[in-house]
């Protein structure tokens, strides 16, 4: 393609770039507008003097929109900050001065007061705000935006805790163009999201606001917005008799959202929403089940559930028989040392027979084949229970030299009774149970919420313990490990993750008497976990809660460092290390996986630095460096 002119010809394919500069600013303008505040920012603004100018026109900020960045970043302490609110407000009132009063939308997070007023005095145009998780922006504020910007439209005050149904109620007095309200509060799953932050408002965190908060605000938007068309009120705490006045008072209503409003029953909906001719109603009241429902569902799962270990267990048998000739099970048989003729005469079945197998005739090598193939927990539940025999063959020390119920803690709905003493009695029983079948056999341990007891048994009976995983558990402290690492001499793989009581001078002692390790996991509990934990569980002690934020990171890496040279992978995921414990890290030369995620004590210089020095290292997981535009 040719374009033709008096004095220029660009061919496709050309060295030649369009000169920037020769634009006009009408050009440039049309061009700019196309690109996002962020895109902006970042772009044109950094080349030259030239498009910054141009970026600073009126016309290309008449919008403040940071949900976008905010939405593409990952929830950071940093974000929660007095100095990051100052970032926020001071971008906020660059924008107010460089449109010279022309902003008219606005969607922003983490303001205060102070630019929010800043707004209300210059920016009488405003048609949508939006100010999300600002715990410092209060009725103060608002009260201004409501009275200096009558054209609003669009209003979003959702997890903001300090705008009270005061400033709704001036909005609805002053703004007679607002059709769009939401007031969402906080989802309870996401308190967890807040409280580990510690730089959060308890207001985010606490037990959700008393019902006659929620009932304000919805009494207020009744009687004083009666133009709405679209409400939100998400995990509000609105009863019926606010519901009432919403009703009456916004006939208008199109699209109503009142997820997770627990206090409404299924009958206060139907009946006084049904009122709103035009309205969408967003509930959770469709998805409820009744608690005799759940029961009968329960109860058959179960059933469903053994019916289909039976049959799975019949199925693995037939298989076994079809695919396994004579010749082929004397052979298997001889393996064993057998030496004398078997006869098969009562056991063959024929291809196609429809004849039902005799699991009594299985000898027991054949069903040790068979069960090895199942695991711990279906063994526990399946063959165990059907008869004696088959209890006895499970018992045998070559199915018992695995022990691993990670499987089972993994799709546990409820995990607050693991917590409790009485279910870490049960752990340990199990534990020394199967060590006892093995008859000092066991080479791999997969299990949460032991206690010393159980290890310490372990240590004096498995001497070919091979892979050890103790996680969550907050009674298994050195006494147990330092048996474990003088013991167990041929450990490879150890996972001691969340389970702070387990110090430095385990990991030390480990790395003198355990060459052959290569593993190592000790990873510590997001925050945000354990937040859930501590709502969750009475049973968990606060000690360990609190070790998990002062457990000294930089001791361990040096103890890593110093004494598991042979390591291969390394987890230490939410380690309160620095770039400091990272450099001590550097001593382990041979590994080659390397998880680091939520670090957060950590530098991206530091990381980048350091880990050069790790040649054979295949892969890392950084921790996420908060970056923001500004």
């Amino acid at each position: 393609m040719e374009v033709n002119g008096d004095e220029t010809r660009v061919e496709m394919g050309s060295g030649l770039v369009p000169e920037w500069n020769e634009l006009t600013r009408e050009c440039l303008n049309d061009i700019f507008s196309r690109l996002t505040m962020e895109q902006r920012w970042t772009g044109p603004m950094l080349v030259c003097k030239t498009l910054m100018n141009v970026c600073q026109d009126p016309s290309l900020n008449t919008i403040v929109d940071l949900e976008t960045p905010f939405l593409s970043i990952p929830e950071s302490i940093d974000l929660w900050t007095c100095e990051f609110e100052a970032k926020v407000d001071s971008i906020l009132r660059c924008v107010v001065d460089r449109s010279e009063g022309g902003v008219t939308e606005i969607r922003v997070r983490h303001c205060t007061n102070q630019s929010l007023s800043y707004v209300a005095e210059r920016c009488p145009n405003l048609e949508v705000l939006w100010v999300k998780y600002c715990p410092n922006v209060t009725d103060t504020s608002m009260m201004k935006i409501a009275s200096n910007c009558p054209m609003l439209r669009e209003l979003d005050i959702s997890y903001s805790y300090g705008i009270s149904h005061k400033s709704l109620k001036m909005f609805g007095m002053k703004c007679k163009n607002l059709q769009v309200m939401k007031k969402n509060l906080v989802d309870p799953s996401e308190f967890t999201r807040f409280e580990h932050t510690g730089l959060v408002p308890l207001l985010y965190s606490d037990i959700p606001a008393p019902p006659s908060l929620g009932d304000r605000v919805a009494i207020a938007v009744g009687r004083h917005m009666p133009q709405l068309k679209h409400l939100e009120l998400q995990y509000s705490t609105i009863t019926r008799e606010s519901v009432v006045v919403l009703c009456r008072g916004c006939p208008n209503l199109e699209y109503v959202d009142i997820l997770g409003c627990w206090n409404l029953a299924s009958r206060d909906i139907a009946t006084q929403f049904s009122s709103l001719k035009n309205a969408t109603i967003k509930d959770l009241v469709s998805l409820l089940i009744s608690f005799e429902h759940y029961l009968s569902s329960l109860y058959a799962h179960i059933i469903r559930l053994f019916k289909s270990r039976v049959s799975g267990l019949v199925q693995i048998y037939e298989l076994k028989v079809k695919e396994i000739t004579l010749k082929k099970k004397l052979l298997f048989l001889s393996s064993f040392g057998r030496k004398k003729t078997i006869q098969f005469s009562t056991f063959s079945i024929k291809m196609g027979s429809r004849r039902g197998p005799d699991w009594s005739e299985l000898i027991r090598e054949c069903l040790i084949d068979i069960f090895s193939r199942l695991s711990t927990e279906q063994k526990w539940l399946g063959p165990m229970l059907v008869c004696k025999n088959w209890k006895n063959v499970c018992r045998d020390p070559s199915l018992n030299s695995v022990f691993d119920v990670e499987a089972w803690f993994l799709s546990a709905t409820d995990s607050s009774i693991c917590w409790s003493p009485e279910f870490e009695e049960n752990i340990d029983s199990s534990l020394r149970s199967v060590v006892d079948l093995s008859q000092g056999g066991l080479k791999e341990i997969r299990v949460r919420h032991c206690t010393n007891q159980s290890i310490s048994y372990v240590a004096e009976r498995c001497p070919n313990l091979e892979v050890l995983w103790v996680k969550y558990s907050p009674n298994v402290t050195i006494e147990s490990m330092r048996q474990i690492a003088l013991n167990c001499p041929k450990l490879k793989e150890l996972d001691v993750s969340c389970s702070c009581e387990i110090s430095c001078e385990c990991i030390e002692m480990l790395g003198k008497n355990c060459k052959n390790l290569e593993i190592l996991k000790r990873n510590m509990m997001d925050p945000a976990e354990v937040v859930t934990t501590r709502f969750r569980s009475r049973f968990v002690p606060n000690t360990y809660l609190q070790a998990t934020f002062f457990t000294l990171g930089n001791f361990d890496a040096r103890a890593i460092g110093r004494h598991l040279s042979q390591l291969k992978h390394l987890e230490l995921r939410f380690s309160t290390m620095t770039d400091i414990g990272l450099l001590h890290l550097c001593g382990c030369s041979k590994l080659e996986y390397l998880d680091l995620s939520g670090c957060r004590n950590l530098t991206s210089d530091g990381v980048t630095n350091h880990i050069s020095s790790l040649k054979n290292l295949k892969e890392i997981k950084k921790p996420v460096f908060t970056v923001f535009f500004f």
